[in-house]
């Protein structure tokens, strides 16, 4: 059986069409002025930029994230600006390039990031009923008579991206676990949608057999009536995941995110912004939180090489 992999937006095109939208020349923003002597807040930027990678969509979730940004400027005393991408690798990107200060990650593209782009947890958020983290899905059409993992051989499968946790690295390890074979051998082939509402809208309106998502983006989607709440069916779930961190600069001020990540807790207070947001806080997270994660990549990788890939 032939087998294709299809990414449907080239990656390094997007990743710099996200860094020109957060504006060109010296990459660092520029410092706070002014400030009386002894002020920790006199090295902060006068503006904080904030990445968001594309779990949703780029506008999507730049909507859903709107009540944090004036939470933050209002608490902070700095204009906080989110700064959505198309991709994940737009985001990463960006941090390595020094051109946002802040940003949301998923827990496989910050494991990316603490590596190459000089990325450091700071808190990590938790879901609708309070668990430090969420769950990988794969979702069919209503109705459809796919009803597991095997059902699905020889169908087209939508993923996120190669830098998504639940989009891509939990449900490789389920599939391969469940069928003894590599998705792309599984499968038709592999399309690569984006963001996790990119792949939920499509198997939703039928246009995918079968996609890989993730519980917390569906629970929000479903409140915003962007997909009805019975639009698709689950036929498989991960074990739990960590949560997604919200990830500084480590050159960053002590001070700055010291008081990002006492800001972030604080909006826990905001009860009826943070049920819109399909989650219930964020609590204080560390690098080591992402271990775990990056043992799966390794198990990944390993069960991959099993195979000949």
């Amino acid at each position: 059986m032939s087998t294709r992999m299809t990414r449907l937006v080239p990656i390094l095109l997007l990743a710099a069409a996200f860094l020109a939208s957060c504006g060109s020349g010296d990459a660092t923003a520029p410092t706070r002025t002014g400030a009386e002597g002894g002020d920790a807040r006199a090295d902060w930027p006068d503006e904080i930029r904030f990445g968001l990678i594309p779990s949703e969509g780029g506008t999507d979730i730049v909507e859903t994230f709107k009540p944090l940004a004036g939470f933050l400027s209002e608490t902070l005393g700095v204009p906080v600006v989110f700064q959505p991408a198309n991709q994940y690798a737009g985001v990463i990107t960006a941090m390595q390039n020094r051109q946002v200060e802040f940003a949301y990650f998923g827990p496989k593209s910050y494991c990316e990031a603490a590596r190459i782009a000089n990325a450091e947890a700071i808190a990590k958020e938790l879901n609708a009923e309070g668990l430090e983290g969420y769950h990988s899905l794969l979702v069919v059409p209503k109705g459809s008579e796919v009803s597991s993992i095997e059902d699905a051989k020889g169908l087209t499968l939508g993923m996120v991206s190669p830098s998504s946790t639940s989009g891509y690295l939990v449900p490789t390890i389920g599939i391969m676990e469940a069928t003894g074979s590599l998705p792309a051998e599984h499968f038709d082939r592999i399309v690569f949608a984006g963001s996790h509402g990119a792949v939920m809208a499509q198997v939703a309106q039928g246009d995918l057999p079968i996609g890989a998502c993730n519980d917390l983006d569906l629970l929000t989607m479903t409140r915003k009536g962007i997909i009805p709440p019975d639009a698709v069916e689950i036929i498989w779930e991960s074990a739990l995941i960590p949560a997604s961190p919200i990830a500084a600069r480590r050159d960053l001020p002590a001070s700055l995110k010291d008081a990002m990540r006492d800001a972030l807790v604080g909006f826990g207070s905001e009860t009826e912004a943070l049920a819109a947001m399909g989650r219930s806080g964020w609590v204080p997270a560390t690098d080591a939180d992402y271990d775990s994660v990056r043992l799966l990549e390794q198990k990944r990788e390993e069960m991959a090489a099993e195979h000949g890939e």
